[in-house]
C-alpha cells in the first residue's frame, strides 16, 4: 500500500513538474520573443 501511494505521489510530482516546465517555457519564450515581435511590427 505504501509503495502504491509513493508511486502515485511520484507520478503526481512528475505531472506537476511537467506543467511548471511548460509554463516556464511559455513565459520564457514570451519574454524573449516579445521585444523582437514588437520591434518587427
Amino acid at each position: 500500500m505504501l509503495l502504491l501511494e509513493s508511486r502515485t505521489i511520484a507520478e503526481f510530482m512528475c505531472v506537476v513538474l511537467e506543467l511548471f516546465h511548460q509554463i516556464f517555457l511559455l513565459c520564457f519564450h514570451s519574454i524573449c520573443i516579445a521585444p523582437f515581435y514588437v520591434a518587427s511590427h
